[in-house]
């Protein structure tokens, strides 16, 4: 409210003349002040009200009140057209995307620790990251209320998916990782050869079919790949997190190394005749690993938004050679039911 005051202090200081442009100023910022904190209908007409007895209060000639009338009620007609477009406009996009209501309740978000949406939602003020060491810990804060949303990679985001009822996808996708292989500090050789076949190679039918039959990935079962044999030439040490599905990881039946970046490490080995021997190992270990030269090349969930942290490190980093998109994923009710045997689920 603007304090009666004001009116009292205008009406003395100010002649006449002067009180037209003066009292324009004061309603105009009163107004676009509600506009800018909390508009309604009623809480537009409780304004008006107050201006209008508020300018009765001023001694001005029957011009003078003229002209701030008339002021006055363009100043009216202009918010309201204001108003009404917004209105509008909130119309349309209540219509045309879904996501932007499911996002506005989403305050407690929880992530696997130092993973791709970790780092996103570390500098997304409008949220407050709950970080989790494992996904069962995960599943289970958004199934008791804990968290109003949890946000991972596509591939992790599929495996609650075909797992749980009671859960949705929010669309669109929060931001994309792009995947990298690091390299040792004295390997920038391999790194930049590396980088020369990933330019051909992703601009190829090839890497498209690549593409498709990674996207078939339900959580669960490994899509069938037609995986290039391994190299017979330079030996290179390929380091990979331990258990990192279904990026790398050991087959169990076959104890061959599979998933998503093996695949086309393997192609980079078959085209440049590399032959490559994976080690499963931790992220500490990896990292000092690449460091000292114990370890050639690393793949599987580096992903190019700790970039820094990689060039810090004194690692070579090559361009992304696969993307995921990071999505949040919401309760849809008050019950989240499990569909499959939690011993296949983590």
């Amino acid at each position: 409210m603007i304090d009666d005051r004001l009116w009292i202090i205008v009406d003395k200081q100010f002649k006449p003349e002067a009180r037209v442009d003066i009292i324009y100023f004061i309603i105009y910022n009163y107004f676009i002040d509600g506009l800018f904190q909390q508009f309604t209908p009623a809480h537009f007409f409780f304004k008006y009200e107050m201006v209008r007895q508020m300018i009765s209060k001023i001694h001005m000639s029957s011009t003078a009140e003229k002209i701030v009338t008339k002021k006055y009620i363009t100043v009216i007609l202009l918010i309201l057209l204001l108003f009404l477009s917004g209105c509008s406009q909130g119309k349309n996009n209540s219509t045309g995307s879904k996501a932007g209501n499911d996002m506005e309740n989403i305050r407690k978000v929880g992530v696997i620790l130092g993973w791709e949406s970790d780092i996103m939602l570390t500098y997304d003020n409008s949220v407050n990251p709950v970080r989790y060491d494992e996904l069962s810990d995960l599943f289970l804060a958004l199934r008791y209320n804990k968290i109003d949303a949890v946000s991972l990679d596509e591939s992790s985001i599929k495996r609650f998916e075909n797992s749980f009822t009671g859960v949705k996808r929010i669309e669109p996708e929060t931001g994309v990782s792009g995947y990298v292989a690091l390299f040792s500090p004295k390997n920038k050789d391999l790194m930049d050869d590396y980088n020369a076949f990933l330019t051909e190679y992703m601009s190829t039918p090839e890497y498209e079919t690549f593409k498709r039959t990674k996207a078939s990935f339900n959580g669960f079962d490994y899509p069938e790949f037609d995986t290039a044999a391994n190299g017979t030439g330079r030996s290179i040490k390929v380091a990979y997190m331990a258990g990192a599905y279904p990026r790398a990881f050991e087959d169990t039946e076959t104890g061959n190394t599979m998933g998503f970046e093996v695949e086309i490490m393997l192609k980079w080995a078959h085209e440049r005749d590399y032959n490559l021997e994976f080690i499963p190992s931790s992220y500490t270990d990896i990292i000092n690993g690449l460091r000292v030269g114990r370890y050639d090349v690393a793949a599987g969930y580096f992903s190019d938004l700790y970039k820094e942290d990689y060039i810090r490190s004194g690692l070579n980093i090559s361009k992304p050679h696969d993307f995921e998109k990071i999505y949040m994923l919401v309760r849809t009710g008050d019950k989240i039911t499990v569909s499959k045997d939690v011993d296949d689920l983590f």
